[in-house]
């Protein structure tokens, strides 16, 4: 089998290594597995694809060879490569990740581009529940805003977020705050007085579709990330509802949405917002909705 080949041939060179991994992950049903197999590549080497290409016929010294076993191992039962390799490029930016983190996806470039546009100098932003950090992160490298206050409820995710913005050089701007976006929005005013943009990228799945998702998203990443109960709408009703509270009146709130969410969300903002509008991502799906508070 090729699978034994690649577990006991030490000797085995890196072509031979790319063309036989490549066969196990394709059997596995991987979708992407020349990909998946040059990018691991890479992250052990550090180094680039033309560097595989030029020394394919080089041998892995043993750690190395070790290494990339564990990590075939673990793209074969479905672990998302961004947590194999605890990284993910995002706005042509590097974020770590991990269990505790969402995956950052490039539909939500969608909306960090909406709010960069939107962004002045010295304004103050918000991001509720900011997981990895990437969007916070990304508005702070890429605006000239005084302050980025990131919110996530859980201590592992901020962890997470906080070593992104040191990584991306932005923890002079960035501010790290533990808090259930679903019980204590009021407190923000108590702490930061009010914001000019607020941006989330909230759980939005519906409770009974989680089931359905992607083996690799439901068994490995956060579900605390994915449910959004079970209408989907929960954290947009609860962060639409207290906007006063973190949010100065002709204030920007902008959501990241399902694809199928455009119509539900502007609902909900229609009381209180004004010129609400809706964008689409690169695949022509409804992505981000944005309005200002009246």
């Amino acid at each position: 089998m090729v699978e034994n080949n690649l577990n006991f041939d030490k000797n085995i060179t890196i072509g031979e290594i790319k063309l036989c991994a490549q066969k196990i992950l394709s059997q596995c049903g991987i979708e992407r597995p020349q990909t998946d197999v040059t990018a691991m590549l890479k992250h052990i080497l550090k180094c680039d694809e033309i560097y595989l290409i030029t020394h394919k016929n080089d041998v892995l010294p043993a750690e190395k060879f070790a290494q990339f076993k564990d990590f075939l191992k673990k793209r074969k039962n479905d672990v998302p490569l961004a947590y194999i390799l605890g990284e993910k490029e995002f706005m042509s930016l590097k974020f770590y990740v991990d269990e505790n983190t969402l995956i950052p996806r490039p539909d939500t470039e969608t909306v960090v581009e909406e709010v960069i546009a939107r962004t002045k100098t010295g304004d103050k932003l918000l991001d509720l529940c900011t997981g990895s950090g990437a969007i916070g992160i990304s508005c702070a490298k890429y605006t000239s805003a005084r302050r980025v206050v990131c919110v996530d409820k859980f201590e592992k995710t901020l962890a997470a977020a906080e070593k992104n913005a040191r990584i991306n050089g932005v923890s002079d701007v960035c501010e790290f705050i533990r808090l259930d976006v679903l019980e204590n929005l009021s407190d923000l005013k108590k702490a930061y007085g009010k914001f000019d943009i607020c941006v989330s990228n909230p759980p939005y799945i519906e409770t009974e579709k989680i089931e359905n998702l992607d083996k690799t998203v439901k068994n490995y990443e956060p579900k605390s990330a994915l449910d959004g109960g079970k209408d989907g709408l929960l954290f947009y009703r609860k962060i639409v509802a207290d906007a006063e509270f973190f949010l100065k009146k002709g204030g920007i709130l902008a959501f990241e949405i399902g694809f199928d969410q455009a119509d539900a969300v502007k609902s909900l903002m229609t009381e209180k917002f004004e010129n609400t509008v809706v964008k689409r991502d690169l695949g022509g799906n409804d992505r981000t909705v944005i309005g200002i508070l009246r």
